[in-house]
């Protein structure tokens, strides 16, 4: 199994607009909008990490090493997106050799054959009534590739707990641009982590 990410989102949650005024940064003073917006995204990135879930619309490649013993997938870092146009189920299947060389034959699943689930936390695509998993055999590594889409669909569909997380962190890496003492440390962390508490979500 693996997840590779395919694209990043066009916006960000909190803007550098919102992260100036919260770090009391005189209207019209720039020298500091680099490095301000470099940690936007590492705020960004941490929340992610620390919840199990997309802050904004971004796409995703994940591989399965085979199909559940289930009726349904759970995919990562809710809430998911899924279009028809943009997500798919392939899988690698029939391997053949000619000459030595091994190769396979790309199947997709019907999206007659399956339901998208994005009221639950992970989401899920879910095996239609009647319907069963290809029987074909598989690849021997990472044979299924589902792609979709994930996150909030704009910056203020972002729930304020996350974006005032994400702002305590920015100011944290602003002031602190070195080690800082455990003391404070702890102090900024715990915080965050009773704001993000009730986002955090296991797919694994």
């Amino acid at each position: 199994m693996r997840i590779q990410l395919v694209t990043e989102p066009i916006n960000h949650a909190v803007s550098e607009r919102e992260a100036k005024v919260h770090l009391r940064i005189p209207e019209g003073e720039t020298a500091d909008d680099e490095y301000i917006e470099r940690l936007i995204l590492v705020a960004a990135g941490e929340i992610e990490h620390m919840t199990g879930r997309a802050i904004l619309d971004k796409t995703y490649d994940y591989w399965l090493d085979g199909w559940p013993d289930g009726d349904f997938i759970e995919l990562p870092y809710p809430p998911l997106i899924w279009t028809v146009a943009d997500s798919h189920i392939q899988y690698e299947h029939t391997p053949s050799e000619t000459g030595g060389v091994v190769t396979y034959t790309t199947g997709t699943l019907s999206v007659n054959d399956y339901m998208v689930d994005r009221d639950s936390e992970p989401g899920r695509v879910v095996l239609q009534y009647s319907k069963t998993w290809p029987s074909e055999t598989l690849r021997k590594y990472n044979p299924i590739n589902i792609r979709f889409d994930c996150g909030y669909d704009e910056p203020a569909d972002v729930p304020e707990k996350l974006k005032q997380a994400m702002l305590l962190m920015i100011a944290d890496m602003f002031i602190f641009r070195q080690t800082k003492i455990a003391a404070v440390k702890v102090e900024t962390m715990d915080t965050v982590w009773q704001l993000i508490d009730d986002y955090c979500v296991d797919w694994l």
